[in-house]
């Protein structure tokens, strides 16, 4: 971990120390303050109407909000889980299975006036910044076509760019690649071994910002807070629910012994 990814680290900390602290205490102050409510006789009139019904309004809308908060969850979970996921195997690609990466860099994001060659095939397949683009690993040099979109590593980077041209020297076939938003090709020619992975043509448009959101320490922090917010709502409720019971039994509104 780098000195700029540990301060970074340890800002999130001390930020999500903060939100923790002050979440729990708000939420401590408006439960305590509810219940003296609720004792004082600020609710009886709600609690005296409420038995009028049959309850089933009542059951319908913990229904819809236990729905809602485990679809908001599963959400979560599945971005957060993607986020991992892309982390985990971001430089790996297998030949059958396809890794995606989010692209972050607009190189192939829209069409120069000045590269002809996609106007004329119909080229299309652009990658816009923050798409989960699908990437498998590069197949047999024979099978490498003219327009392909690849990721070759040059210095230790990894850029994703389209074949334009391909020619050979005495050392064999190099690839000539460039960005369709680039005018000019790029300057190094690049060998089949520095060629990792193909574009399979699939992408998830607009999804990446939150996939390396959830992958950065604020992400993790953010999912930790939103899972004991999940674990707390239920308990404060419970303890709302139970003052309202007892409340209900000392006014003799009837029901109340049965929810209690």
């Amino acid at each position: 971990m780098t000195s700029y990814e540990t301060y970074v680290f340890l800002l999130c900390l001390i930020v999500f120390v903060m939100l923790t602290t002050l979440s729990v205490v708000s939420i401590a102050i408006i439960a305590r303050l509810t219940i003296r409510l609720i004792r004082a006789g600020a609710e009886d009139a709600q609690l005296a109407a409420e038995n009028t019904r049959t309850g089933k309004a009542t059951r319908i809308g913990c229904g819809i909000q236990c729905t809602f908060s485990v679809l908001v969850c599963l959400l979560f979970a599945v971005l957060f889980s993607l986020s991992i996921y892309t982390w985990c195997v971001q430089e790996s690609f297998s030949e059958h299975v396809p890794t995606y990466r989010v692209v972050l860099s607009g190189s192939m994001a829209t069409a120069h006036e000045k590269n002809t060659y996609l106007q004329e095939n119909h080229l299309t397949d652009r990658l816009q910044v923050y798409d989960m683009a699908a990437f498998t690993r590069v197949p047999p040099q024979e099978e490498l076509s003219l327009y392909d979109i690849v990721i070759y590593e040059y210095e230790d980077t990894l850029i994703c760019h389209r074949i334009v041209e391909i020619k050979e020297d005495k050392l064999g076939v190099y690839y000539i690649l460039q960005g369709d938003a680039v005018e000019r090709a790029d300057r190094c020619a690049v060998r089949y071994e520095q060629i990792r992975a193909i574009y399979t043509g699939t992408r998830i448009p607009n999804v990446g910002s939150f996939v390396l959101f959830l992958r950065s320490p604020a992400g993790w922090m953010c999912m930790i807070l939103l899972i004991v917010g999940m674990i707390a709502a239920p308990l404060v409720d419970r303890r709302l629910e139970q003052e309202r019971n007892q409340r209900r039994i000392l006014l003799g509104i009837q029901g109340g012994e049965r929810d209690a």
